[in-house]
């Protein structure tokens, strides 16, 4: 099979990317990618996908993949949803703990676009956990809502856990399902 690759503007997404690699897929490798990746704004994951996906065609020849991640509540309906990242960048912690208590429930939900040959295929991977404002808990400056997404299960917050190779987070679960597929079609 070709090399396929991880696209991606993230230094902490390649890290955890590559732990999840093993030599039994040597034929992945996980590129940081230099080109401007425009977000567009959707509540729609597969659309926010698909634009990803139209940007570095243009750039890649090959397969890849891409991804985003998106967070919902029950307290607000699709928020944050895609928009989790522009709300860390704005509000930060502090505004975390003025829109949602504690307890309240959140679940965070990967995609991932698997580009080869002009078709996309889409991969997704869940967790739910809790808000929980500990003090105690070093806040990420970068992703505030990993200090804030407790799980209660592992008796930990997201922060913490997806620096182990052994969690099984939304990202992982979704790079999980991928793998599936693409041993599933390497077979037939």
């Amino acid at each position: 099979m070709e090399e396929i690759m991880i696209v991606t503007g993230s230094s902490k997404k390649i890290e955890e990317y590559g732990r999840y690699l093993g030599s039994e897929h040597a034929n992945i490798s996980v590129s940081k990618l230099d080109i401007d990746i425009p977000e567009i704004q959707s509540i729609d994951s597969q659309e926010i996908i698909l634009s990803k996906v139209d940007a570095v065609s243009k750039v890649v020849s090959g397969p890849f993949l891409v991804d985003d991640v998106s967070f919902y509540t029950d307290r607000y309906p699709n928020f944050p949803g895609a928009y989790a990242k522009f709300t860390n960048n704005t509000l930060g912690v502090d505004g975390w703990s003025r829109l949602f208590e504690e307890g309240d429930k959140i679940s965070a939900v990967a995609t991932l676009g698997f580009y080869r040959f002009g078709k996309v295929d889409f991969f997704n991977g869940k967790i739910d956990g809790v808000i929980s404002f500990d003090d105690k808990i070093p806040v990420d400056t970068v992703s505030p809502i990993d200090s804030t997404f407790y799980l209660p299960e592992y008796n930990n917050y997201l922060f913490n856990l997806v620096k182990s190779n052994d969690f099984k987070n939304h990202r992982r679960l979704a790079f999980e399902a991928f793998l599936f597929h693409v041993i599933d079609v390497a077979s037939c």
